[in-house]
């Protein structure tokens, strides 16, 4: 295939929707291998009654989002899920961590959503993990010791500067690991079809 959906979501905790963190926003990228493009697909805000606990998410805090984008949205957590599923059905399917979109968020989401009723997507290598070749990107340690890089020192080292972009929004973001994938992929460090992660 040449065809990779990149998906991307904000949201409230890095806990996953197991440990009741929930997606605030989620975008959807397609990526073509052969003609080296990266066209945004959707994204959207999702609706939610926020709690207490949700309204002092890093991302209000940081004034990355508001809780008015999510008070205001048209689309609650079950519309979105049945359009997410449709776009993803038979698709290879990644992200630029998919411990954190795919496991943690993406997979539980759309189980809980509608009810075990998912569509079938495949999934294609972590970005971020075939970024980890590039010993050029620089990393910083998380509290939890590893070193993983970035997207933004991913995309600054393989695309070019970030002027103008707007990191942690779910439709930039998506763009910007399409783009990484490509470049990674350019270099013969991405291959979509491998069955393992780098």
């Amino acid at each position: 295939m040449t065809t990779i959906m990149v998906i991307d979501l904000e949201t409230t905790g890095l806990g996953g929707i197991e440990e009741g963190d929930k997606i605030l926003s989620i975008a959807i990228a397609s990526v073509d291998t052969e003609r080296r493009t990266v066209v945004p697909v959707f994204s959207t805000a999702i609706y939610h009654e926020l709690d207490e606990a949700d309204r002092n998410a890093w991302l209000f805090r940081t004034g990355h989002m508001t809780t008015d984008e999510i008070e205001a949205s048209p689309f609650c957590s079950t519309k979105v899920a049945e359009i997410v599923s449709t776009i993803l059905e038979g698709q290879l399917v990644t992200s630029y961590n998919t411990d954190f979109d795919i496991d943690a968020f993406l997979w539980p989401w759309l189980d809980d959503t509608l009810s075990g009723d998912i569509y079938q997507f495949y999934r294609a290598p972590c970005i971020m993990r075939a970024a980890d070749q590039v010993e050029d990107i620089p990393r910083k340690e998380r509290p939890d010791g590893t070193a993983w890089p970035s997207l933004a020192a991913s995309y600054s080292t393989l695309v070019g500067k970030l002027d103008g972009i707007s990191q942690h929004r779910a439709d930039e973001d998506a763009v910007m690991a399409g783009k990484v994938l490509l470049a990674l992929n350019e270099l013969g460090l991405y291959d979509p079809d491998r069955e393992e992660e780098y």
